[in-house]
């Protein structure tokens, strides 16, 4: 199997909230603050915009279930990790 890079990644995350608000009820900074997500993947690939990172591949290392897509300009930090 074609070993691939264990990555950690912290984000923002997008969000989204229910129900009807005024204009003047929107506080972003801190609606978002709290945004931030961490994930732990196989690098599947990456472009200039986004990564993809996978959580399962098949013995031969070809096929990727559960594939996530994060866009790299929202990307706070990232790390190699050993396996």
């Amino acid at each position: 199997m074609k070993m691939r890079p264990a990555i950690y990644v912290e984000y923002y995350d997008h969000g989204s909230v229910v129900g009807w608000l005024a204009g003047d009820d929107i506080d972003l900074d801190g609606d978002m603050k709290e945004n931030v997500c961490c994930t732990v993947g196989w690098m599947v690939a990456e472009n200039k915009k986004f990564i993809c990172l996978g959580s399962f591949f098949d013995s031969a290392g070809t096929k990727c279930h559960v594939r996530q897509y994060i866009i790299k300009s929202c990307i706070i930090k990232t790390r190699r990790l050993k396996v």
